[in-house]
This record gives C-alpha cells, structure tokens and sequence, in this order.
C-alpha cells in the first residue's frame, strides 16, 4: 500500500490513479498530472496572410477617409481639384470590386463633385472687388445750352475725361418727364463727336447733341441728362 502524493488515500502499491481524487500517483503535489500540449508554431503562410489582411483594412480605412475628405473639399472655393483627386483615390483605395469599377467610377464621381461644386461657388461667390490700382476714366458732363424745338428738345454740351484710364464709346443720355408728374415723354440717346466706338482719353474733351422729339404735345417738360457707363458727374452751366 502506498498514500496518493494528491489526497494522502491510502492505495494500492501498483496503482497508477488515485482511486479517490482521479489524480495519477506519479504527479508532485500541487501540480497538474500532465502538462499542455506545446502550441503549435504559426506557418509563415498563415502570417503572410494575416499581415495582407490588416494591409488591406489600412488601405481601405485610409480610402475613407479620402473620399470624405476629398467630398467635402469640392464645396470649398478653389479646393475643387484637390477634392475631386482625393475622391478618385479614395474610391480606389477603399470600395471592393475591380480595378476598373473602383478607378474608373472613382474618377466619373470625382469630375461630376468637382462640376457641382465649381457652379455652386460660382453661383454664391461674392462679385471681387473693384480694382483701384488700375487707370480709371472720370467723365464731366457739361451741358452748355438746351434748345426748346417744336418737336422736342435739343441739349448741347461737351464730355471731359479727367481720369487716368481710358473711356470706350461713353453714352451721354437725354431723358424728357412732363411737369407736374412723372410722365416719360422720350429718352434719348447719343455720344461725344468722334467717340463712337472710340476711346475717350484722358485729359480728352469732346463735344455733344442730343435731340429728344415728343411723341405728343407737351406743356411744361422737365429734363435730365445722365452718363452711367463710367464714373464721372453732370454739370449745368450757367
């Protein structure tokens, strides 16, 4: 008879296993009766597998986010051609199909982004600002005399450019109300001499006429003579 190094039972001299806890007799105390089996290595096939598999979800992942980056981009002025390459990448990179889907549909949507967010921010960008550094014409409208005819009325005057730039082809215009009240009677009108299709210097004086026949017989009229193409001002002179 022998004690099971486990338990302390009594059991038989040959006896392999403890007949009352199940532990082989052989084992020291305290310890498992047999040890795990050594894991079996990884094979490099395997390893090479998994190493492609989390390339793959990096590449992919870094698809993403280009292509929700790159979408944003093409709302953003002047961002439109880097948004629109960073959705054909990232449609490459990140959507599953074939070369020719994910690359050439990546493209097809990156143009189409690209179109809508230039019209968008053509349509909602603000005008730019007038540049001041450049020559600019300033036009002095002189009326020198107005003529009561019995058709109308004829207003004659000269045009100065006292700017720095040149004027093309300035309109003076001529335009006729009946006082009292605010009834348009003609509207006329007519360009310096010699400055039809022409440019109007600076410094350069040039003469004018204008002649505005009435439709009706008219008592009292009242009149206006303006010049809106350029900068400039009207002035009567006495």
């Amino acid at each position: 008879m022998k004690r099971c190094p486990q338990c302390g039972t009594r059991i038989l001299q040959d006896a392999a296993r403890c007949s009352h806890c199940g532990r082989p007799v052989d084992a020291s105390p305290g310890r498992p009766a047999a040890s795990a089996a050594p894991k079996p290595p990884r094979s490099e096939a395997r390893e090479a597998a998994d190493r492609s598999d989390a390339t793959t979800l990096a590449v992919s992942r870094l698809g993403s986010v280009l292509l929700l980056a790159g979408f944003l981009a093409t709302f953003v002025p002047d961002w439109q051609a880097y948004g629109s390459v960073a959705v054909w990448i990232g449609c490459g990179l990140g959507l599953k199909g074939s070369h020719v889907v994910k690359w050439g549909g990546g493209l097809a949507i990156g143009l189409a982004l690209a179109y809508v967010g230039v019209t968008i921010g053509g349509l909602s960008a603000a005008p730019p600002p007038p540049d001041d550094s450049s020559p600019q014409p300033f036009l002095v409208v002189t009326v020198q005399s107005t003529q009561r005819a019995d058709a109308g009325l004829i207003v004659r005057g000269t045009v100065l450019n006292t700017g720095t730039g040149p004027a093309y082809s300035p309109a003076v215009e001529l335009i006729l109300f009946e006082d009292p009240g605010e009834t348009l009677l003609a509207n006329e009108i007519a360009y310096p001499q010699d400055i039809f299709i022409a440019d109007l210097n600076p410094g350069q004086l040039a003469p004018f006429e204008l002649t505005a026949d009435l439709l009706h017989d008219a008592g009292t009229i009242r009149w206006d003579v303006t010049q809106t193409d350029y900068p400039g001002e009207v002035v009567l002179q006495e």
